[in-house]
């Protein structure tokens, strides 16, 4: 029962993974401060990163991969592009402050996903090999960039 259980919890953080790593990508392209873009590109490869490693542990634990949840979110994602954010064809500043929002909500839930899988390490041998602790950390120190970012942008979106 506890495969069940942690097999629903891990497709669930692999597919808000998706969707970060899609956003971050899109964001990414759609803007041209320097700093925002690296961020958002490292956000990008980050999640990346952590889905194939989710992936494997997914694997090591022989639990299976929800694909439909997985694009369940990426359409949504999708859907999430044609919010109206006061210009009806264009960018907008308010779009980059929810974006970064968004995207720090993902690597939030992508920290509450390695913590877990920090406190079950030793019940979970497979994860024996997996730095959890690490992509824990990682994870904090991208959402906390992510809302320093967004702190920056604030004025702009706004005033």
């Amino acid at each position: 029962m506890y495969r069940r259980r942690l097999g629903i919890y891990l497709n669930d953080h692999l597919a808000a993974l998706c969707g970060v790593e899609s956003r971050a990508r899109y964001s990414a392209e759609a803007n041209d401060d320097p700093e925002l873009v690296a961020a958002l590109e490292k956000v990008a490869g980050e999640a990346a990163d952590d889905r194939e490693a989710l992936l494997a542990v997914m694997r090591s634990l022989g639990v299976g991969r929800s694909r439909f949840k997985e694009l369940s979110v990426l359409v949504l994602e999708r859907a999430g592009r044609l919010k109206l954010n006061g210009r009806l064809v264009r960018y907008s500043p308010l779009s980059r402050i929810e974006e970064l929002e968004f995207l720090a909500v993902g690597t939030a839930l992508t920290e509450r996903a390695w913590e877990a899988l920090e406190i079950l390490r030793e019940e979970l041998p497979p994860l024996d090999g997996m730095n959890v602790s690490a992509r824990r950390l990682r994870a904090k120190a991208c959402e906390e960039n992510l809302l320093r970012l967004r702190r920056r942008f604030v004025r702009t979106a706004f005033l």
